[in-house]
């Protein structure tokens, strides 16, 4: 037999609702049920949710369809009638409040959601519509359609579990709008549900899901986190009290319906981290690790699509779990996984020393050389970290705007936040870490102003051909010279040179090829002459340059020196290497090389030939 026309089932469906429409005004049980639940049961049968009641019998709606001039076939594709015990065609839906439900695109009826009324133990409270060819439950949301029948957009969405709960939550009003009230049908939440939620809310809409406040609805929670994680605006949620659902809430008044949701609605991220917490003896030390283990894999997630909302979250766990915030931070961002196997002979002689500090390098895996200055009485920090597997390296720098205590600690919180999570996020994102641990240190009172200007350094990728990244905020100044040409990496003219660790632009620039000599200094060596800085830079193995700043500045020179080591200046000279340099043209004399020292910020690197 040939499937019904799409056209004909949901014609079915609308005249199927109007007959159910009629029947509601006169249904005692009906309107006591909407009335419990929030639900003006006077105007529930007009638009735009049209509610229904199907009568007891067992054959109403099949006889009133059939004189209407729908075939049985068509009933039964339709999902409004089935075949009983006895072989004989019924409705489906008898005694029930009925809840239509419509596409969203054009509001065309296309299912339906029955609440029984009838208080026979045997019988389902709700009952939905089986799978048709124009209906199918992880597509639609009850709630949705009904949007469009709204002159003013939702200023934020509900998510709730039922049809009754989504009519008498959209009374509701949050942040002085109307709130749009959406529930599955009968369905866990599903991709295709968000899909639909995305297309007709606009991005930024807050979205909040209300679960009950015991087992299940925590687990609901995980499940809808799960979904929803790329919702483009904030992802709240609304724990109900124990034994409650919103319609309830509803019921109790609007106002004070309203007054709940404001006053308790919350982060849904914020949620699960503190349900996870409390399933671990957080006041004793192995319960704070296990319990930093579980929520890791939840603020990595955030971190990879909100950084400063992540960086807060760990600031926050660490003071929560009495754990070093480092700590946390290792644990949200951990050691890129190892590189595949490599062919041919091993990249570095011998194995990487286990060493309790990982941040400091096995020197025969690590690309560069470099030597660090920085007086223990100034108010600065160096920090390094390197992964030997991979043989990258981060190579921080901050300095306290002044002497004071506060921008001291400063200093060494950004530094070390920065070393250890540049080769993980990128240097530009790690000065973004520092600033979230900073800024949360220094609101706590008693703790001083602390600020710091600071530069973050990443050593390239493996291939020899790569670039070194620098990312700086503040009045950090750094160099790069080669062969034959000199340049600033970091210019006098741009914002960042006014901004901080505490705020401000984050300016970046990269560097080309990766086997220049690079300085590093701090603001109070800003006086040097360039001349000067060119000399230190001049041929010098690290350490001899950072002898040579201490002849200059015995006793506030703050530095970091970098350069290729042997084995990676040959890599770079390989005719394949420099083929494949994206800025470089093929090998011809060192004259024909030069870097790319372009900031992002807009300030183009100056570059000057050496001294003949």
């Amino acid at each position: 037999m040939n499937q019904p026309a799409p056209e004909r089932l949901i014609a079915a469906h609308e005249d199927a609702a109007r007959f159910y429409r009629q029947h509601l005004p006169n249904a005692l049980p009906a309107i006591r049920f909407l009335t419990s639940r929030g639900i003006i049961a006077a105007t529930a049968h007009q638009p735009p949710w049209t509610l229904g009641y199907a009568p007891r019998s067992w054959i109403a709606l099949r006889d009133h369809l059939r004189n209407a001039g729908y075939t049985d076939h068509e009933l039964l594709t339709a999902g409004l009638i089935t075949t009983s015990r006895t072989g004989d065609l019924i409705d489906v839906f008898r005694d029930r409040v009925m809840f239509p439900i419509r596409r969203a695109h054009d509001s065309a009826i296309i299912a339906f959601t029955g609440r029984d009324v009838s208080d026979w133990p045997g019988a389902p409270k709700y009952r939905n519509t089986a799978t048709t060819p124009t209906y199918r439950k992880r597509d639609h949301l009850h709630g949705l359609a009904e949007l469009a029948t709204r002159d003013v957009p939702p200023a934020a969405v509900l998510l709730v579990e039922g049809p009754a709960d989504a009519v008498a939550a959209a009374r509701l009003t949050v942040d002085g709008g109307p709130v749009a009230a959406v529930s599955p049908c009968g369905i866990a939440l599903t991709d295709e549900h968000v899909t639909a939620l995305t297309t007709a809310i606009a991005p930024g809409t807050p979205l909040i899901v209300a679960l009950d406040a015991d087992a299940a609805g925590q687990a609901a929670a995980d499940r809808a986190y799960a979904h929803l994680r790329t919702w483009p605006g904030p992802l709240e949620v609304l724990p109900l009290p124990a034994g409650t659902d919103p319609a309830e809430l509803v019921v109790r008044g609007r106002d004070a319906a309203n007054a709940y949701v404001q006053q308790y609605r919350r982060p849904l991220a914020e949620h699960l981290t503190q349900h996870r917490l409390r399933a671990h003896r957080i006041d004793e030390v192995p319960g704070s690790l296990a319990a930093l283990h579980d929520v890791a894999p939840l603020l990595a997630d955030i971190a990879a699509r909100d950084t400063d909302r992540a960086a807060q979250l760990c600031t926050d766990l660490a003071a929560q779990l009495h754990l070093d915030p480092l700590t946390v931070l290792e644990a949200v961002y951990p050691t890129p996984a190892t590189p595949p196997p490599r062919t041919g002979p091993p990249p570095y002689s011998r194995e990487p020393i286990a060493r309790p500090a990982p941040r400091l390098p096995d020197l025969t895996a690590a690309r560069h050389e470099y030597a660090m200055r920085c007086p223990p009485d100034r108010p600065a920090a160096v920090r390094v970290h390197h992964y030997p597997r991979t043989g990258r390296t981060a190579w921080a720098l901050a300095e306290g705007v002044t002497d004071s205590p506060g921008d001291r600690a400063a200093a060494r919180l950004a530094a070390e936040v920065a070393a250890r999570t540049a080769l993980t996020v990128g240097p530009h994102a790690a000065i973004e870490l520092a600033r979230t641990a900073v800024n949360t240190r220094f609101t706590q009172p008693g703790t001083g102003r602390g600020d710091a200007a600071i530069a973050v350094l990443t050593s390239p990728e493996s291939h020899p051909a790569g670039h070194i990244s620098i990312a700086w905020a503040g009045a950090v100044n750094a160099y790069a010279a080669g062969p034959t040409w000199f340049t600033p990496l970091t210019s006098t003219d741009e914002p960042a040179r006014t901004s901080s660790v505490r705020g401000g632009t984050i300016a970046i620039n990269h560097i080309r090829p990766a086997n220049a000599r690079i300085l590093v200094i701090g603001h109070s060596s800003a006086s040097w002459p360039t001349e000067t800085i060119r000399d230190v830079l001049d041929g010098r193995r690290p350490q001899q340059s950072i002898t040579a700043l201490l002849d200059l500045e015995p006793a506030t020179a703050i530095a970091i020196r970098i350069r290729a080591t042997p084995a990676q200046l040959a890599a770079q000279q390989t005719p394949a290497a420099l083929r494949d340099r994206p800025d470089s043209p093929p090998p011809a004399s060192d004259a024909a090389r030069r870097p790319s020292a372009t900031p992002k910020t807009g300030s183009e690197a100056c570059g000057r030939p050496k001294r003949p």
